[in-house]
C-alpha cells in the first residue's frame, strides 16, 4: 500500500530455494526531512552474497522511477559493508553527524537536481 500511495517500495528477499534473506525498502523517517530514505537488512547466512547490492540498487532506482528525486541512506561509519553498498550504486557522503547512539554517516543519491 505504501508504495500505490507514496512510491515507497519495501521487499522481502529470498534466495533461489526460496530461503528468506532479509528485506529492503524505503521509508519516511525522522532523520532527512521529508526525504524518504533507504534501508536493507541481510541475514548473517546470506551477507557478502551480493543481496544488499542488487536490492538496494534496485529500490533506489524503484522510488527515483516514480519521482522520489532524493533519497537518503544513513549509516554508522564502523559498518564498512553497507558503506560499500552505496556507495557502489552512486550514493555520496554528504555530512557525518552525531545523534544519540554515536556518529552517523549520511549519503545521498540525488537525481534531477543538485544536492543542498
Amino acid at each position: 500500500m505504501r508504495y500505490q500511495e507514496d512510491g515507497l517500495p519495501w521487499y522481502g528477499l529470498w534466495t533461489v530455494r526460496s530461503t528468506f534473506a532479509g528485506t529492503c525498502g524505503v521509508f519516511l523517517g525522522e532523520r532527512c526531512g521529508d526525504d524518504p530514505e533507504i534501508g536493507y537488512e541481510v541475514d548473517v547466512a546470506h551477507r557478502g552474497k551480493g543481496f544488499a547490492l542488487e536490492a538496494a540498487d534496485a529500490v533506489t532506482q524503484a522510488a527515483h522511477s516514480v519521482g522520489h528525486a532524493r533519497l537518503w541512506a544513513t549509516i554508522r561509519p564502523r559498518n564498512i559493508a553497507s558503506k560499500r553498498v552505496v556507495e557502489r550504486i552512486g550514493y555520496q557522503l554528504v555530512r557525518r553527524q552525531p545523534d544519540a547512539k554515536g556518529d552517523l554517516d549520511y549519503y545521498l543519491s540525488a537525481r534531477g537536481g543538485p544536492c543542498r
